[in-house]
């Protein structure tokens, strides 16, 4: 089994994504991981939503609220599209619709009220 990391991406979003890969024989996981670009601060930041359809935060544990999705399905799509483009930049192939994909850890958002 072999690992392969990548550089950050960062975005205009204040946010970075990290790719890393695992290849086991003829299969290739993808793990991504998003951080805070806000000053180079560099801290995993955290995802908060009420569930899948709800708005999704995203929170620095130093700076707060960097950006926020309508949904789930646009922070997957978000985080794929900026993957796709460090994997096809270093020769991996590229996530698709047919790829298995575990959500991200989300948080219940603390703003909420249940």
């Amino acid at each position: 089994m072999s690992a392969e990391k990548f550089p950050r991406l960062p975005t205009n979003l204040r946010i970075s994504v990290k790719v890393n890969t695992n290849e086991k024989g003829e299969q290739e996981s993808v793990e991504t991981d998003l951080f805070c670009d806000k000053g180079n601060c560099g801290k995993e930041v955290g995802i908060y939503s009420d569930g899948p359809k709800t708005t999704h935060n995203v929170v620095c544990p130093e700076h707060g609220l960097l950006t926020s999705f309508p949904s789930y399905e646009a922070l997957k799509k978000f985080t794929e599209v900026l993957a796709n483009k460090i994997l096809a930049a270093h020769g991996h192939g590229t996530i698709t619709d047919k790829t298995d994909c575990i959500p991200a850890d989300d948080h219940p958002d603390p703003k909420s009220v249940n």
